[in-house]
């Protein structure tokens, strides 16, 4: 059902690359913005060979290791709270 709210198109995996392929055939439909999330689009960062290397050797072997992903806090969100509430979560632990 379509209203006079601004409207958001949001796809993830699958449904990223079919909201591509809808904003490809279908120009004319007015959208506030597009939200795609697909694994087909690629990383904005590319893990380190080693790491996806350790990665898959550790997988088996010790499946609870814990490989940084070298994600900095700053970059998560514009807002500092929630940056520095990821920053603070401690790591899930399991038993």
């Amino acid at each position: 059902m379509r209203s006079d709210a601004p409207q958001v198109l949001l796809g993830h995996s699958f449904g990223g690359l079919v909201v591509l392929r809808y904003l490809e055939t279908q120009p004319g439909d007015p959208l506030a913005a597009a939200i795609v999330s697909s694994p087909w689009l690629g990383l904005a960062h590319r893990p380190p060979a080693w790491k996806r290397l350790a990665a898959r050797v550790f997988s088996g072997l010790w499946p609870t290791l814990r490989i940084s992903a070298g994600i900095d806090a700053d970059h998560l969100s514009r807002d500092q709270v929630v940056n520095a509430g990821w920053a603070a979560d401690p790591p899930l632990t399991t038993s």
